[in-house]
């Protein structure tokens, strides 16, 4: 979990730096934005990684249990949040990679998602009422 603000902008600095690099026009124009972030400006970011070798036989569906769980718990306390696929796409980024072991992640570690976290500026949104009288049949 970062909550520091100089290694926020460090990061969201070198994810700009990558999609400015890229063939794709709206990546990088989000890359050139000066006023692009790529975690929307939570004061509180959370990254979920896995060691690429491992016993697991499923690291992506701990990621996102975790990442789950984060999310209703965030929700319980009344603190918005978002899933951010960003860095799950940059493993082979070596400024980013290098910027995320320099703050703790460890070594040989892949980014399975991450989570953005904050006070929202008004009220949840409400789910739409439910209809009486529907049933769903799975097949």
């Amino acid at each position: 979990a970062i909550q520091n603000k100089e290694i926020l902008t460090r990061l969201n600095d070198a994810v700009k730096g990558v999609y400015a690099r890229s063939s794709e026009p709206k990546t990088r124009g989000r890359g050139l934005d000066p006023d692009y972030n790529f975690f929307f400006s939570a004061p509180t970011f959370v990254i979920v990684s896995y060691k690429k070798e491992t016993r697991s036989t499923a690291p992506l569906a701990d990621c996102a249990v975790a990442l789950q769980n984060i999310f209703l718990a965030a929700y319980s306390l009344g603190i918005g949040s978002c899933w951010i696929n960003a860095l799950t796409r940059m493993g082979q980024e070596t400024t980013v990679t290098k910027l995320l072991e320099e703050i703790g992640m460890p070594t040989g570690n892949r980014v399975y998602g991450c989570a953005a976290l904050g006070y929202p500026q008004g009220p949840f949104p409400q789910p739409p009422e439910r209809k009486t009288g529907v049933t769903a049949v799975l097949k």
